[in-house]
């Protein structure tokens, strides 16, 4: 593990490169959903942690790419795209696509910036936003506070464990540094899918209060 850290050190702008491509990709087309770009940013942000890139010039490196990916997203979605044959990856589109519908049109988006944080649910959000003709900048105006949330504390989260990393591995063991991030590791992991699923729950039963009064008429 200390060796995968020195060698980023030695390149440290070819992971914010990376990590740059990687979100971008992730909003502006479905392969988004292959793209691990909380483990990105959080690399960028171990590196940031060792004085290797400044924080100040990465993270708003990191929140353009996001904004160009949702805008490139918004345009795709434009383009009426579809999922084609039964693949894993279209059937986790439509998992993900119904909720976001419903996001889009629950109180005309006011929930827009949440979901842009939560994992999936992020990727099919833009392109969503395309599809049902919602205007690029209105978008955009609701989705920016919640890109800058995501990567501001994702990647403070990054530089904050890879300062533990490398305080452990001075005053105890590499070992021990390892199992603590592995350990982290795995209550983020966790934590990402409970919130998928609590939001995506959320999004299921939500109805907008307009919607329910033209149904009771």
């Amino acid at each position: 593990m200390d060796d995968l850290v020195n060698a980023a050190m030695t390149v440290p702008w070819l992971v914010a490169v990376i990590a740059t491509v990687m979100i971008v990709l992730e909003t502006s087309s479905v392969v988004g959903l292959l793209m691990f770009t909380d483990t990105a940013l959080l690399a960028v942000g171990a590196v940031a942690g060792k004085g290797q890139l400044s924080l100040w010039l990465i993270m708003p490196l990191m929140i353009a790419a996001a904004l160009l990916g949702d805008v490139l997203g918004v345009r795709h979605g434009d383009g009426r795209w579809r999922p084609g044959r039964d693949t894993w990856l279209s059937r986790t589109w439509k998992y993900y696509s119904g909720p976001a519908e419903r996001i889009l049109r629950y109180r005309n988006g006011v929930i827009i910036p949440i979901a842009r944080i939560v994992p999936y649910v992020r990727t099919v959000i833009p392109i969503s936003a395309g599809a049902t003709g919602m205007d690029r900048r209105d978008y955009l105006r609701r989705a920016t506070p919640g890109i800058v949330l995501w990567v501001v504390g994702v990647t403070l989260v990054g530089t904050g464990a890879g300062q533990v990393f490398s305080l452990i591995a001075r005053h105890q063991s590499v070992v021990i540094a390892t199992a603590v991030l592995a350990v982290l590791g795995v209550l983020a992991t966790v934590f990402h899918r409970r919130l998928t699923r609590l939001f995506l729950s959320f999004a299921t039963k939500a109805r907008d209060p307009e919607h329910v009064r033209s149904a009771r008429r």
